[in-house]
């Protein structure tokens, strides 16, 4: 008996041993100085958390110098400035503990289609820091003509906790950046799950689940194409004022934005916002697959939604623009926007009431103007279990018309196949108008 305690004792001493060893090994991990360059396809390869935490720690290094100057390093010594580089994932990596977005952008992003998990990361947002917060894998992407991201996998947890309850910034999350411009993104998909903890304080949120805020400012622009998808669940507890989407929580298109052709733009997660109580905050948006978009002519296609929105007010007095493909929909000029291919699967369910002077909940887009819709269909419900302001319109496909120079058309290829709601909140026009185009 004496001798088999004698030998549990012993083995329990190499198990913590090795235990020892291992955590050793990892703190004592080599810095990386330098990234492996592959010549033949003028890449940096990366496939380690370390070489990913690189790309931050060489802006890190060099604080005094601009963004646009700073170069990378290849095992061989030499250097490409950042702006010009491209960047290929060579294998799978996993980032743990507590996670600050690369703030360096690159050229290109290549992930090879392999997967960056968030293995349950923290980012906490202190009192002390910029007004403007931007939280992803990338802090901010693009701005140059010709950066994009394709191939890539993002899965996860990310949770953002704000740290002071009267925070006054603003925030921009999402798993792929929290900011993006004048970019292409390509064949890229979020599984990540993002969580905003004691949110009460913020001014200004944008949410997606793959980008926060997308901006285009030239003709270049910003491109989707082949299959950019969201899988993971956003929760906002609590909020009190933001624009939130399923892939973009907000949209601005001041150039040119391409969504249209061999593409499609689908969110399958859920999203959840608990609301402050005495909020009496405006145009909050939230949107199946865009929060907010306001866009000059831009020309959409293929964008579906299959994840739910649940919204509890807490009888606030603020406003909200719901749809369950895109909350708004703004002509930024006198411009016609072209829509087609919009459906929408998830219910829409808002828990207390609906006070405020003015609301638009909508089962595919929530307010909207200047807008050709077709083949646009509804088969999600709508569930509202308290009181709402007359002013409160809900539609089975859109929910309000904004002014605009251009009327909106919806033509007979489209359908609320739910019909509980009239299917258009305009008394005006016709509800539908005969589609001559061949679909």
């Amino acid at each position: 008996m004496q001798q088999i305690c004698k030998k549990n004792s012993f083995m329990k001493r190499i198990a913590y041993l090795v235990a020892c060893l291992s955590l050793w090994l990892t703190s004592c991990e080599e810095k990386v100085t330098a990234l492996h360059f592959n010549e033949a396809e003028q890449v940096f390869e990366i496939g380690k958390e370390s070489e990913l935490r690189y790309l931050n720690e060489v802006l890190e290094a060099n604080p005094l110098m601009v963004k646009d100057r700073i170069a990378l390093t290849s095992d061989t010594g030499k250097e490409v400035p950042a702006k010009e580089a491209c960047i290929k994932l060579v294998d799978d990596i996993k980032i743990s503990g507590e996670w600050a977005p690369i703030k360096l952008s690159v050229r290109e992003l290549d992930g090879n289609d392999h997967t960056i998990t968030f293995d349950n990361v923290k980012v906490v947002i202190k009192d002390n820091i910029d007004t403007w917060v931007c939280v992803g894998l990338f802090e901010e992407f693009g701005g140059v003509d010709g950066t994009a991201i394709k191939d890539l996998i993002l899965a996860g947890d990310i949770t953002i906790n704000i740290s002071k309850e009267d925070y006054p910034g603003s925030v921009s999350a999402g798993a792929l950046a929290g900011y993006l411009k004048n970019s292409h993104i390509e064949n890229c998909t979020s599984k990540v799950n993002i969580s905003i903890r004691d949110a009460k304080g913020l001014e200004n949120l944008q949410l997606g689940g793959l980008i926060g805020k997308m901006i285009s400012t030239n003709e270049t622009g910003t491109i989707l194409s082949g299959k950019i998808i969201n899988e993971g669940n956003l929760t906002v507890a609590p909020c009190k004022d933001g624009k939130i989407g399923g892939v973009v929580g907000e949209i601005f298109n001041g150039g040119k934005i391409s969504i249209k052709g061999d593409v499609s733009v689908e969110n399958k997660g859920d999203i959840s916002v608990q609301w402050v109580s005495n909020a009496e905050s405006l145009g909050n948006c939230i949107g199946g697959v865009f929060g907010a978009f306001e866009t000059c002519e831009t020309d959409m296609e293929h964008l579906h939604n299959r994840g739910n929105i649940y919204l509890d007010t807490h009888n606030a007095a603020s406003t909200f623009e719901i749809g369950g493909v895109c909350g708004r929909l703004e002509p930024g000029r006198s411009d016609n926007i072209y829509l087609l291919d919009l459906y929408n699967a998830g219910n829409i369910e808002i828990k207390h009431d609906l006070p405020a002077k003015f609301s638009a909940i909508g089962g595919v887009i929530g307010s909207f103007g200047g807008s050709s819709f077709h083949q646009v269909v509804n088969e999600g419900e709508i569930i509202l279990s308290g009181k709402r302001n007359k002013n409160v319109y809900v539609a089975g496909l859109m929910g309000d018309d904004i002014p605009s120079k251009i009327i909106s058309r919806l033509y007979s290829c489209c359908e609320d196949k739910i019909k509980a709601y009239p299917i258009w909140n305009v008394e005006n026009f016709p509800l539908h108008e005969i589609c001559k185009e061949n679909h």
